[in-house]
C-alpha cells in the first residue's frame, strides 16, 4: 500500500478528520450529489471519499456530498463517512 500525508484539521470527542492533498488522475470518475462531476465542480466544504491508487500515486473513484446536500439529509452523509455506503441520488 502507499502512504498519505496529511494535517490533522479536528480531533473533537471521538471525531478526528484528517485533510489529505494528492493529484487526481486524470480518468478520475466523480460523483457529487449522487450526480455525475468534474472535478472542478467540487467546493471547499464538500465531504469527499476518494480511492487511492498507490503505484500511480493518484485519486480516482471521486465521491462528493455537498455542504446542501448534507444539511438536507444528515443521515447519508453519517453513513458515507463510515464508508458503509455511497450518497444515493439519480446516477
Amino acid at each position: 500500500g502507499g502512504t498519505l500525508v496529511g494535517r490533522s484539521l479536528l480531533a473533537e470527542g471521538s471525531e478526528h478528520w484528517i485533510v489529505l492533498s494528492g493529484q487526481a488522475a486524470a480518468d478520475a470518475q466523480v460523483v457529487r450529489d449522487g450526480k455525475p462531476a468534474r472535478l472542478s465542480d467540487l467546493k471547499e466544504g464538500d465531504i469527499v471519499r476518494a480511492s487511492f491508487d498507490a503505484p500511480a500515486g493518484t485519486f480516482s473513484d471521486v465521491r462528493a456530498m455537498s455542504k446542501d446536500e448534507i444539511k438536507q439529509h444528515p443521515e447519508k452523509s453519517e453513513t458515507y463517512l463510515k464508508g458503509s455506503g455511497r450518497p444515493t441520488g439519480s446516477g
